[in-house]
């Protein structure tokens, strides 16, 4: 039922006045922001990382030529060897993963994470 007065009027009357509105409008959806944001800096965290790692390795396997830096070259690599072979007659599968870890990719990944923080 329309009451004639203008709607400012009818909300002072029950008592929520709009400065409040705002306030309980952007709580909700400063919560949805935050949960996308979440996910958002994930996402970036990751790229961060993955580029410290791929970065790292790729000065480490510069760095194996020159004598003073060859310690940025030392490092485990862990996984498969010998891929894993799966032969269904007409479909063939490989699998094989293989990680090496290096002082140069360590070091990428502590920039990494240095420069995510800053960002």
């Amino acid at each position: 039922m329309y009451t004639g007065r203008p709607v400012y009027a009818t909300i002072r009357r029950i008592g929520v006045m709009p400065h409040k509105w705002k306030s309980l409008l952007t709580g909700i959806q400063g919560r949805e922001q935050t949960e996308m944001s979440r996910a958002k800096n994930f996402w970036i965290l990751l790229l961060f990382l993955l580029t410290g790692i791929v970065l790292g390795g790729f000065i480490g396997n510069l760095a194996s030529d020159i004598p003073w830096l060859t310690w940025l070259n030392f490092g485990e690599t862990f996984g498969l060897t010998e891929p894993v072979v799966l032969n269904f007659g007409i479909l063939v599968i490989t699998f094989g993963l293989t990680i090496r870890i290096t002082m140069a990719s360590i070091v990428g990944v502590i920039i990494a994470v240095i420069t995510y923080r800053l960002v």
